[in-house]
This record gives structure tokens, sequence and C-alpha cells, in this order.
């Protein structure tokens, strides 16, 4: 009497964002095992959807698992039984924008700025700091590679504020970015005159000097 038979469905999940990036392969090799271990056969998936799948027929009555080799930007692949999910390798860049202006105080210092994302030198995502951001944002969820190649990630600001100057970034995309606005703030003279009204310091009480304080907006 011949053994019984089973059919299996092998898949492979992608969590990639439906291949945006161009990450994924053509086809994937999967190695079947049984319960014991021992290598079954090989078979190849391919496909357009987000999920590939294979039936593979007249098994021996067993139960089974499948394995893979690893796929450049893709993390270790997860495994439930027949079915293998491949995560696409993700990061994230923060960048933080520093302002040299003496706290503001001519009161030039823009409300916000606008921060670019480049990915390989092309522009990839954009990001709007303000003060109620504290001047930070990090841009999250970003591949770690496209088209198979890794990403080298930079940011620069959209334009530099009227009456700065900027240096950097400096940093780097793991560390994080750090875009610095400079501005003098102008500078004025401040003539103090004492005026004494005692005929001409007939008493002879008038001191010999005096200490004055000078104020900024009603501020020592």
């Amino acid at each position: 009497r011949e053994p019984p038979k089973v059919n299996i469905t092998v898949s492979k999940v992608w969590n990639d964002d439906s291949n945006a990036y161009g990450n994924r392969p053509s086809s994937i090799n999967l190695d079947v095992y049984n319960s014991s271990g021992s290598y079954i056969t090989s078979t190849t998936l391919s496909g357009s959807g987000n999920t590939w799948s294979k039936t593979i027929y007249d098994l021996p009555k067993d139960s089974y698992y499948v394995r893979e080799s690893s796929i450049t930007g893709y993390s270790s692949p997860s495994y439930s039984g027949t079915q293998v999910t491949n995560s696409l390798l993700r990061t994230s860049v923060k960048v933080t924008k520093k302002w040299d202006d003496d706290s503001n105080r001519d009161g030039k210092r823009p409300g916000s700025i606008k921060v670019i994302l480049y990915a390989n030198g092309t522009a990839f995502s954009s990001a709007t700091l303000q003060s109620s951001g504290s001047w930070s944002h990090t841009f999250t969820n970003l591949p770690q590679y496209i088209n198979g190649s890794k990403v080298t990630y930079t940011v620069d600001e959209d334009s530099v504020p009227t009456g700065y100057t900027k240096s950097g970034p400096s940093g780097s995309a793991s560390s994080g970015f750090t875009i610095t606005n400079s501005h003098t703030p102008e500078r004025t003279n401040e003539k103090i005159t004492k005026i004494w009204n005692d005929i001409n310091d007939v008493e002879k009480i008038r001191p010999s000097s005096i200490t004055v304080t000078l104020c900024k907006n009603g501020t020592a």
C-alpha cells in the first residue's frame, strides 16, 4: 500500500510598502524541511503582489516548514510553518536647528524653517521646524536600501533666513544632523549724563562718584 501523500502551500509575505523602493528580487528560493529537520526539496516563488505562494504536491504525509537565505534590504525572515515574511529594513534621521542670535535679541528669527531630507542626493522628504517642536524633527520609517543599494541620507534647509548665515549641517544620519543659523545682534551706544542741582555743591556734600544701572526693557 502506498504511503499517504499531502500537498502543502508555501508562501512569501512582503512587508515593504508594496515594493515602493524596488528592493524585491524577481524571485526567491525556499528550502522545505520535514518535521525531523530533513531537507526535502527546494522551490522557486515569484509574483507581483505582496504575497507569493506555490503548492507542492504529493509529499509524504508529515508537517513541514521552510527556510530561505537573507535578502538585501530586508530584516531576517520570520517564519510560521510554511510561510516566511520579509520586512523592509528601516531607519530614522533626526535634524535639529540651532540658533546663534543672542536668544533672538533683534527679533529677526523666523517662526519656522523648512528642511529637506535627501536620499543619495535626491530630495526624499521635507519637514517644517518651529519653536513649538523644539526646532527639531525626526524622519521615521525610512528605507535603508533603495533598488538594492544602501541609502546615504543628508539634510539641508530650504533657504537661509534673511539676516542670518548658515553653518553645517554637522553630524550624521546615525547621530542626527544640526544646522546652525547665526546672526550678530545690532549694537548701539548709550551716553549717560548726571545733572546736579545743588548750587555747584555749595554744601560740599556731593559724592566723588556714583554708580548707575543700565536697564533693558525695564530689566537690569
